[in-house]
């Protein structure tokens, strides 16, 4: 009986080993496509990687054109504003208006100094500017973030009309100091002024702006 079951076993070893020989094959063919699927999906994932990356590059590159065009607009817009200005103050004897100091920050207005009832200048406006700097011969001054009125949100045309209604437009035009944060609020900025009557020179804020005091234009 032994020896029948012995003999039975012996005949089995032979499709046994097959079967494991066809099983480790298989360990072996799904441990390749496994490897093999592992690769394609590092290889896809650095693919994916390298498009973003080409894709920020390019966002990159479009947002710095449309700053330099924006830039090139403003500086265009500001030589055509002094331009334009000097020349209608030149035709007309006895308009020799005086400026009031705008800026547009964080898409906000802010006017920079005091002023009497009179037009007269009272120094800086403090509620809307902080002093970063206390120099002998002129203050270096910086917008609020938290102040200043903003020119993007609906109803603005009302606050800066409200807002610059002390200054007569017969007997004062703006200097509207640009950063390049808001050349998109100019666009809005400048129909408000030109809809109030008010004439305007532009200047682009392209490095620090100064506080010298007295009368007269704004500093760069």
């Amino acid at each position: 009986m032994q020896r029948e079951q012995m003999r039975r076993i012996d005949a089995q070893v032979p499709a046994v080993v097959a079967d494991i020989r066809d099983l480790s094959a298989a360990a072996n063919d799904v441990k390749q496509r496994c490897e093999q699927l592992a690769r394609t999906i590092r290889d896809r994932q650095q693919s994916a990687e390298d498009a973003q990356a080409q894709l920020q590059s390019l966002a990159a590159r479009l947002a710095d054109a449309k700053r330099e065009r924006a830039a090139a607009r403003i500086a265009l817009e500001a030589e055509v504003s002094s331009r334009s200005l000097h020349a209608r103050t030149s035709r007309v004897r006895g308009t020799d208006k005086s400026e009031i100091a705008v800026h547009l920050r964080y898409d906000r207005l802010y006017v920079w100094h005091r002023y009497a009832g009179d037009g007269r200048r009272l120094g800086l406006n403090t509620d809307e500017f902080v002093v970063l700097e206390n120099h002998p011969n002129y203050l270096e001054t910086a917008p609020r973030p938290d102040a200043g009125i903003p020119v993007l949100d609906s109803g603005m045309e009302a606050s800066i009309r409200q807002r610059l209604k002390q200054f007569d437009s017969r007997f004062h035009y703006l200097g509207v100091v640009v950063w390049p944060d808001s050349y998109d609020a100019f666009q809005a900025m400048k129909a408000v002024m030109v809809g109030a009557g008010y004439e305007y020179r532009l200047v682009p804020a392209t490095g620090r702006i100064v506080d010298r005091g007295g009368q007269g234009g704004t500093v760069q």
